[in-house]
């Protein structure tokens, strides 16, 4: 496992050679953020770095307040938000949050060349064209061990309602979560671009759950 600012490092690698292969609008920069107790944060740079848990993943404010607060780690050339965070103890990962979430309109990127994105999604969403709105469901992969409960597994994949949470048997190193999203999510309407940055090649944590497992959920080999 790299080092909390080696992390940070090679996420900001990969964001900005998104950005510099023309594969991403935006990138942020990422940084490692002490919290005490030994731990760390792994985030992308911004003013403020306010507790993101409670905003609901059914809203198109929450992808709005994303926006317009600069709380990503790239956005795709569709308008799709990549957020890429974890926390880490000790050298070993502790926490993690990996969403992805899809623009809510349709629009025709070269209409970025001019106008900012804010200002696009605003108005496609008000255009009162149906044909100019996406149902996409928001992917958000958590591991916190620390709030597991029966309910809320210390891994897990939050989909479309805040309250569904299916288990996940391990955790996700940044490599896994986007080769998941490239393969089944991007393809082919959104090139990613280079994946192959060494992020952390033992960042895996096993937490399979043996009563979680009698029910549909994810789980694979490293």
């Amino acid at each position: 496992m790299p080092t909390p600012s080696k992390l940070a490092g090679r996420l900001t690698t990969f964001c900005m050679n998104a950005l510099a292969d023309g594969n991403a609008f935006n990138a942020k920069a990422h940084a490692s953020i002490a919290l005490g107790d030994g731990r760390s944060l792994v985030t992308w740079q911004s003013e403020d770095n306010p507790d993101l848990s409670h905003l609901s993943i059914e809203s198109i404010n929450t992808y709005l307040f994303f926006l317009e607060n600069e709380h990503f780690s790239i956005i795709l050339n569709d308008g799709s938000i990549i957020q890429l965070s974890f926390k880490i103890k000790r050298g070993k990962i502790c926490g993690h949050r990996l969403v992805f979430i899809p623009c809510p309109v349709i629009f025709d990127p070269i209409r970025l060349e001019r106008d900012p994105l804010y200002d696009v999604v605003l108005e496609q969403l008000f255009s009162g064209n149906p044909e100019a709105l996406a149902q996409r469901g928001v992917v958000r992969f958590d591991f916190d061990p620390e709030a597991a409960t029966k309910d809320h597994p210390p891994s897990h994949l939050t989909v479309n309602f805040d309250e569904t949470r299916i288990p996940v048997s391990r955790s996700l190193d940044a490599t896994t979560f986007l080769r998941f999203l490239d393969d089944h999510f991007l393809k082919p309407r959104v090139n990613m671009g280079r994946l192959d940055t060494p992020f952390a090649s033992d960042g895996s944590i096993d937490v399979s759950d043996v009563e979680a497992s009698k029910s549909p959920h994810f789980h694979w080999q490293p």
